[in-house]
């Protein structure tokens, strides 16, 4: 019988040479896609599939987080309702089953094709790190060790339930540390320590106040200006990271009172538990003891954020305690793909827990807490001057989880490596034709163990741009005009600020509602949006010789980029956002909206 060895991650070795079967092109070390080797046809490849485990997980989410609720109530002698365990714990619970359903489908998948020969997986032994809180949870989902862990706990599931004859071969780690560790650095240490010093001074002071900004994306300044107009001082928080050891005698007597309808579901239940973040468990107690005695303040009217459901586990509790009082919260869009993708569950998610949420310009359907206002964002800061010729472009390639964290429109690793293979063709493509002009890769510094910048080294690419390196003021002023390679916040806020583009993006890549199809299709006539690398190409040939503005500021192409503006990246007429937000509020607390 053949022996093959199945390798899940870039994480292990090829025990096996001759014989391997890779799960995805994510255990390519310093490449994006795995050729002339066997790798695994990747499940969710398939659009309508798709959407179907989408609409599923969405189903199960809301069951499983009613019994959870239940559960984490009993455990805490609560009686809080299902959204208060949805604006704490929902975030976590939607990135878990997203994670072990993707896991779980290329699991299933392999196991299929090979029915009657033995797979050889490197299993370790040690328990699964456990997280303190949502934020951790994603990073470990990112991480390539926790991922062979949490394919290895598959497959034993597959084993004992399928009755399935495959052999397993152990292997232990190193003792490397997981993604998810992090310290503290100086600038961070340097800001705690004025946080503290200002709440000393002022904590009394604050605890009285009735409206609270955290995160808004309106800067330092703006936000201390619209304390002032309500007569008060900033709200500020120091964050804490809660981490005691987990208490597997509880977990294990913990439970979910819900009857599994397949083995998918059945490892979930089993599975749940193990992998809770503290936060809702062992450091439950001690988080709201913190948010008591903390400078928050203790009877707020209103909340408003922009980005926090995902990384300050101490604020989102506060929220729901307050939510639970009576206290309205206002979240508002914080970047691009929202009211266009087919389907965001982040989207969804925000304007469930909210009773305001605040868009860029885009109405949703039958949703009266969805309000069209403007970008909250500061991009105005950044000055800049459209030069006639193009010399130099910037080229932005996404960086996202070498390992899917969540289901949407865009989601799946493997899609993720045919992008990035995408945007080297197109490199490769416009170079060839446009050697006086300078194309400049730019990545986040976040790889996400991709190694963007190894990888396109190895392709000869001396000139690349990093978020770190370059910022983006300094991009704006010193490129000629900027291409993006897939829908997101930043051609929304080039469109804003009438910085020249191009959006070059496969539909099938980044799918679209149905609503946002005919105005990307007025994009697309504009010559500001393609949908392939080709047709991008010819474009620019045919503008790199003239007066970029014969284009970009030409009527019929300046009128639809108002009318996109205007819905999907809308500034502020008034030129006044802090005055307009304010009348907005003020709005919301009469009970006019």
């Amino acid at each position: 019988m053949k022996i093959v060895q199945l390798i899940s991650t870039s994480n292990e070795d090829n025990i096996h040479k001759d014989n391997v079967v890779y799960l995805g092109n994510w255990c390519a070390e310093d490449k994006y896609i795995i050729r002339d080797q066997t790798v695994n046809s990747y499940h969710w490849d398939d659009r309508k599939k798709l959407e179907k485990d989408n609409k599923y997980i969405n189903g199960l989410y809301e069951e499983i987080l009613e019994e959870l609720s239940n559960s984490l109530n009993k455990l805490h002698s609560q009686k809080f309702s299902k959204n208060y365990w949805r604006t704490i714990a929902g975030y976590w619970l939607f990135v878990y089953l997203s994670v072990n359903s993707e896991r779980w489908g290329n699991i299933e998948n392999v196991f299929s094709k090979h029915k009657d020969i033995n797979l050889y997986q490197s299993l370790n032994v040690e328990n699964n790190p456990l997280p303190a809180n949502t934020r951790e949870f994603i990073n470990l989902a990112s991480d390539k060790k926790w991922n062979h862990l949490n394919y290895s706990n598959i497959i034993k599931f597959f084993i004992k339930k399928k009755n399935l004859k495959i052999k397993l071969e152990p292997k232990k780690y190193n003792n490397e540390p997981f993604y998810y560790n992090y310290t503290e650095n100086f600038i961070h240490k340097f800001k705690t320590s004025l946080r503290k010093i200002y709440l000393n001074f002022f904590k009394n002071k604050i605890k009285e106040n009735k409206i609270v900004f955290f995160k808004t994306y309106l800067g330092l300044k703006n936000e201390i200006i619209l304390n002032l107009k309500y007569k008060q001082l900033p709200t500020i928080l120091i964050n804490k990271i809660f981490k005691k050891n987990a208490n597997f005698k509880l977990r294990k007597i913990l439970n979910l009172n819900y009857m599994p309808k397949n083995t998918f579901e059945e490892f979930i239940i089993e599975d749940i538990f193990k992998n809770l973040p503290t936060e809702f468990i062992e450091n439950y107690k001690e988080i709201e003891n913190y948010i008591e005695k903390s400078n928050l303040p203790s009877k707020p009217t209103l909340i408003m954020s922009t980005r926090s459901l995902a990384t300050d586990n101490i604020f989102i509790r506060y929220v729901a305690i307050q939510k639970e009082k009576g206290c309205r919260f206002i979240y508002s869009q914080h970047g691009g793909a929202y009211g266009h993708i087919k389907f965001s569950w982040s989207e969804d998610h925000e304007i469930k827990i909210s009773d305001y949420y605040l868009t860029w310009g885009w109405q949703k359907q039958d949703e009266q807490k969805v309000v069209p206002f403007f970008v909250l964002k500061n991009i105005n800061k950044f000055k800049f001057k459209n030069k006639k010729k193009i010399k130099k472009i910037c080229y932005f390639i996404r960086s996202r989880q070498k390992y899917t964290s969540r289901i949407d429109s865009s989601t799946g690793s493997n899609q993720m490596a045919k992008y990035y293979e995408n945007c080297i063709n197109f490199y490769d493509k416009f170079n060839n034709k446009n050697n006086a002009i300078t194309l400049v890769p730019r990545f986040h510094e976040a790889q996400f163990e991709w190694n963007h910048i190894n990888i396109w080294k190895k392709l000869g690419v001396k000139n690349i741009s990093l978020t770190n390196e370059e910022p983006l003021e300094n991009v704006y002023k010193n490129y000629d005009l900027l291409i993006y390679s897939y829908i997101g916040t930043g051609f929304l806020e080039s469109l804003a600020l009438n910085k020249p583009f191009i959006l070059v993006s496969s539909i099938d890549e980044w799918p679209l509602r149905d609503e946002a199809v005919e105005d990307f299709k007025v994009l697309e006539k504009a010559k500001i949006f393609f949908k392939n690398n080709d047709d991008a190409i010819i474009h620019i040939e045919k503008i790199k010789e003239k007066d970029i503005n014969e284009w970009w500021e030409s009527p019929e192409v300046d009128k639809i980029k108002k009318f996109f503006k205007e819905k999907y990246a809308k500034l502020d007429n008034n030129n006044n956002k802090i005055l307009t937000l304010k009348n907005l509020i003020d709005k919301i607390i009469s009970n006019e909206i």
